[in-house]
């Protein structure tokens, strides 16, 4: 019964870190060269990844977000600098990186549900 309050608690952290994680990474993609901005979503993905991986069923998920977010990130510095890299497109990349996040969030949703 600790282990299931725990978990939840785990759970419901991830989600309000995700929420955080997401709503700053969309900012980012919009104002690419904020530096306080991305310093603190470096440290968001961070920690959700942590989190996240700490809990059964969610370390696949979060480890593909944690890849979606750096090749994202590759992908804009490349854009950003007129360079045509070996990455998709950053359009793309953001609708993977999305897709990444809301499989996450689903993982978390049906871990609560099944708790």
């Amino acid at each position: 019964m600790q282990t299931t309050k725990l978990s939840t608690a785990l759970h419901f952290q991830v989600v309000a870190l995700l929420e955080r994680y997401e709503n700053h990474a969309t900012q980012l993609v919009e104002r690419w060269l904020d530096p306080e901005l991305y310093r603190r979503v470096s440290g968001e993905i961070e920690e959700l990844v942590q989190r996240a991986a700490a809990l059964p069923g969610l370390a696949a998920s979060a480890l593909a977000l944690r890849i979606a977010h750096s090749e994202l990130l590759g992908a804009l510095w490349q854009d950003r600098a007129g360079r045509a890299g070996c990455h998709p497109a950053p359009a793309t990349l953001v609708q993977r990186h999305g897709d990444c996040v809301h499989a996450l969030r689903s993982a978390c949703v049906r871990a609560l549900q099944a708790g």
